[in-house]
């Protein structure tokens, strides 16, 4: 994996599904990886590691894993330059409490929070909602800003088979059932275009 240039944010890695697999969908991608540029790699994938419960494995050139029951979950690539703009992709977590030792509180809201990791990529934490048993950290969704959310989500739909259903707006925007994702995938109204390279490629 190489870094992707001067625009540094979380990025999603899709792989296309195998040929001649059998699904009651038509199914032409599936979320494989998650990546995140760092200029202080290590930095970034102890603090992640530490929040989700990740195990922490160091590869060549300075790259960074993190593992969930064996798996890589998530990429820390290193980058020689600061990040200078707002992640268009970013992981929303459960956080009993919102207080996250580490982190940079950026924002505060009714019910979540704004903060920072140690190399200032942003994430939400929000409150665990009635009845949700958690007392640890967890994600449970990747935002991604679009200006044209319901078309972006409509079009990943269609390639990976996920269910588009209605964000708060009431629009369908949001992606349930992403094969190899394992969470709710967010595409977020936002009225800046995008700069800088892609954040999703197909290996």
């Amino acid at each position: 994996m190489q870094p992707l240039g001067p625009h540094r944010h979380l990025r999603v890695v899709a792989s296309r599904a195998a040929p001649g697999s059998v699904s009651l969908r038509v199914v032409t991608a599936r979320f494989k990886d998650l990546c995140a540029d760092a200029a202080e790699p290590a930095r970034v994938a102890v603090f992640w590691a530490d929040v989700l419960g990740l195990t922490p494995e160091r590869r060549d050139g300075g790259l960074h894993v993190l593992l969930r029951d064996g798996t890589p979950w998530l990429w820390v690539n290193p980058v020689p330059e600061p990040k200078t703009v707002k992640n268009r992709v970013h992981l929303d977590l459960v956080v009993p409490g919102r207080e996250l030792p580490g982190a940079t509180r950026l924002a505060e809201y009714d019910v979540f929070s704004v903060y920072a990791d140690p190399d200032g990529n942003e994430f939400c934490a929000f409150d665990p909602s009635p009845g949700d048993p958690s007392t640890e950290p967890r994600a449970f969704a990747l935002c991604t800003d679009s200006a044209q959310p319901v078309a972006a989500a409509a079009w990943w739909a269609a390639r990976t088979g996920a269910r588009a259903v209605p964000g708060p707006d009431g629009t369908p925007r949001y992606l349930e059932d992403v094969p190899g994702l394992g969470m709710t995938w967010k595409f977020v109204p936002v009225d800046d275009p995008r700069t800088g390279n892609e954040f999703c490629r197909f290996p």
